[in-house]
């Protein structure tokens, strides 16, 4: 967290780890949250303030669903079998065109 803080500059304060976040660029952070189980802790963590002005990649996103924002990709890894993993893209924003021109055609839902 103390890296992103320096890198991405959001003001950090001493709580206990429940996310984490892995910058990846001055204007791309990744997100993973851990711990928390209700939406109201999001603003507790400074979700927002990492989100805000940033794309943001969140693991665990599917938590809460209606704290992302509208435009959000959505990616899905879905276990086929023990060897086999099959990704899919959604947006309630784009269109299909625009999904298949990001992802491919084999990982828009058909």
């Amino acid at each position: 967290m103390q890296q992103a803080s320096y890198e991405v500059g959001f003001e950090a304060e001493d709580i206990p780890l429940m996310i984490e976040a892995i910058p990846l660029n001055a204007d791309c952070i990744v997100l993973i949250i851990t711990k928390v189980e209700d939406p109201e802790e999001l603003d507790t963590i400074g979700f927002y303030e990492y989100t805000e002005d940033q794309m943001a990649l969140v693991e665990w996103a599917d938590k809460f669903p209606e704290e992302m924002p509208e435009e959000a990709l959505w990616i899905y890894i879905d276990k086929t079998d023990d060897r086999t993993r099959t990704f899919r893209i959604e947006s309630s924003t784009l269109s299909r065109d625009e999904l298949v021109a990001i992802g491919g055609s084999y990982v828009v839902g058909n």
